[in-house]
């Protein structure tokens, strides 16, 4: 790397420019210091007066403080854009929060119907079922009903064949008793 850039006073001067090139691209924009050209060449080192140091400081005091308003102004547009992003999104936020509390009492409408047709269902099965043990009950109790109803009848006609009974052998015993009683009959002739 040459640093004397072929010049007498090459380092100071290659130094100084690079710390330029620095401080430019740093402040790029911003504020832009312009330093006198060197008078005396064997230093390097300006040779100003007191009060022309003073003014130049003042000027860049005064370049400084625009730069600085400049970037406060800057900075207080954005900070104004963002609080009018966030009052949109706030109010977004809000609109949809109030979408939601619509759609959720929309919800809360369809769960009540749900509900009310659910314990409409399970009343009507109860319903059913009761009904269907009823009318099983009421089968059950009417063929039982027709068993006994069956059973007395029957009784009633086993009394009557058993009277029937007793009376055809009361009839026989007296018909054997007078066969025996009367003497047997010649034979027939021929």
């Amino acid at each position: 790397m040459n640093l004397t850039d072929g010049e007498e006073n090459g380092p100071v001067l290659w130094a100084t420019s690079k710390l330029k090139a620095v401080i430019s691209d740093a402040t790029a924009g911003y504020v832009t210091i312009e330093l006198p050209a060197p008078q005396n060449p064997d230093t390097n080192v300006p040779s100003m007066t007191r009060e022309e140091l003073e003014a130049h400081l003042k000027a860049q005091s005064a370049q400084t403080d625009a730069a600085i308003a400049r970037q406060n102004g800057a900075v207080d547009a954005q900070l104004g854009r963002f609080e009018e992003r966030m009052d949109q999104a706030i109010g977004e936020m809000r609109r949809d929060r109030g979408d939601a509390k619509a759609e959720m009492e929309g919800l809360r409408g369809e769960f009540r119907s749900t509900r009310m047709t659910f314990i409409v269902t399970a009343i009507a099965s109860v319903i059913a079922i009761v009904g269907g043990i009823a009318a099983f009950n009421a089968t059950v109790l009417s063929n039982m009903v027709a068993s006994f109803e069956s059973g007395k009848s029957t009784m009633q006609s086993i009394n009557d064949t058993t009277k029937r009974l007793e009376a055809l052998q009361g009839r026989l015993e007296a018909q054997a008793e007078r066969a025996v009683a009367q003497p047997p009959a010649p034979p027939a002739s021929r």
